[in-house]
């Protein structure tokens, strides 16, 4: 009866997750206008308050999804449910705009079904829509237009991943990924010495399929644990389906309504084409006492393309990660926090997105976005066995250090997970 139940709870949990992650407003960033949007941290809260780290990490007690090869190293059942919220502050030269988000980041679960096989499962944001763009052009001394544009949704991920232990110090595994999630996208044009205003509204749900692979090897050096480890995902598409309505309207004596003078609906079937990722990194652990970790990860933008839609300013990004951890003595049963586990992180990207043409069309150099953060978190225990609440922290800014004239984005996150650790599956014994 006591499996049951948890067996409904994570039923429901997954359509409450689901539902929220569909309706929810995950950033407001303008960059999100372009390709897929602002892209989702992969990792879970652990891998978060390391800035990022997971392709060399492996644990018992966590699941790590970015690495599916680490999969086969639980040994117990792991359920993990993580919330996020994130204040924004943007600025262009002199003017700034601050907004707060708050939504549900994650919900993973894994399993072993044997002593070097198991099983995973979770549900997370892929991608974020959330943006309102206006531009205001002079046409000539007294009529001017204003475009404005507006986007909101983003692409879920749903995945199941297995691994295997082939040998002691070699892992292997996988994840088959699920993308899905609605994008709506308006364009608004106006000129103040006109009564008609131009609309072309955009629906969309994006759905489509990939899988990563990922690879571990591990070996003892005196007392210390070297961990290697890499992944790949190769390159796929989707598709967006939808429908674009086009008005040409009027409003009648500046009343609310508007009157419809034309309209226009399109279906629209395009194919996104996602590029190729891989990632490679290593780390060094003393026991559970403490770990530190070094990762480079390439996306090949470049390669992104939606047909029919003219793709701008994608460029390949790279992204360097260092971050550990460390417990002063986990056995320590007199002072409680010296059983914490304390995390820290730093991550640098450049690319994803390069501007440079829309702000300068003469520039002779291309100047990539770059993006910095910084993590710290702790995993506090809860019982005597190992479950942990998870905190993190995750400050971090998005800019261009060539040019003013670039908005740049700050942020400050804070991340709220718990971590469940049972041995569901055990055959009960009768002695």
């Amino acid at each position: 009866m006591h499996l049951i139940m948890k067996y409904k709870f994570i039923f429901f949990a997954l359509l409450l997750v689901c539902s929220l992650l569909m309706a929810q407003v995950n950033t407001y960033s303008p960059y999100s206008y372009f390709g897929v949007g602002t892209l989702s941290s992969i990792g879970n809260s652990t891998s978060i308050s390391m800035g990022g780290l997971g392709t060399s990490i492996m644990s018992e007690k966590s699941l790590n999804y970015i690495n599916p090869a680490s999969y086969s190293f639980l040994n117990r059942t792991v359920l993990e449910f993580g919330m996020r919220s994130t204040f924004f502050k943007m600025s262009e030269l002199d003017n700034d705009q601050n907004n707060f988000i708050s939504g549900l980041s994650n919900l993973s679960l894994g399993f072993p079904i044997s002593k070097k096989i198991s099983l995973s499962s979770a549900l997370l944001p892929y991608s974020s829509v959330g943006y309102t763009i206006s531009q205001t052009e002079d046409l000539d001394s007294l009529n001017t237009a204003t475009t404005s544009h507006t986007g909101a949704g983003g692409i879920n991920r749903f995945l199941i991943g297995g691994s295997w232990q082939v040998l002691d110090n070699l892992s292997i595994g996988g994840n088959f990924n699920y993308l899905f999630g609605p994008i709506r996208k308006e364009t608004f044009i106006h000129s103040n010495q006109s009564p008609y205003y131009f609309r072309n509204i955009s629906d969309k749900m994006t759905r489509g399929f990939n899988f990563d692979l990922g690879l571990l090897y591990t070996f003892f050096l005196s007392d210390y644990q070297i961990v290697f480890g890499t992944t790949f995902k190769p390159g796929s598409n989707m598709k967006a389906e939808g429908y674009s309505t086009q008005y040409l309207s009027s409003n009648v004596l500046n009343e609310a309504s508007d009157y419809v003078i034309s309209s226009d609906t399109l279906y629209n079937n395009n194919t996104i084409s996602l590029p190729l990722e891989a990632s490679i990194g290593f780390s060094i652990q003393s026991n559970t006492k403490w770990l530190i970790g070094l990762e480079y990860k390439n996306v090949n933008w470049r390669e992104y393309n939606e047909s029919e839609i003219d793709v701008c300013c994608m460029h390949s990004s790279n992204e360097f990660i260092i971050g550990g951890f460390f417990t002063p003595d986990k056995d320590d049963i007199y002072n409680y926090f010296n059983r914490v586990q304390y995390r820290f992180g730093l991550s640098y990207s450049m690319g994803y997105l390069d501007l440079t043409d829309l702000y300068n069309e003469n520039a002779t150099e291309k100047n990539p976005l770059t993006h910095f953060s910084g993590s710290f978190g702790m995993a506090l225990p809860i019982n005597q066995v190992s479950s942990t609440a998870n905190i993190s922290f995750r400050y971090g800014f998005i800019n261009n250090g060539f040019s003013d004239n670039y908005i740049k984005e700050r942020y400050f996150s804070i991340y709220l997970a718990m971590t469940l650790n049972e041995k569901w599956f055990n055959k009960i014994k009768i002695q």
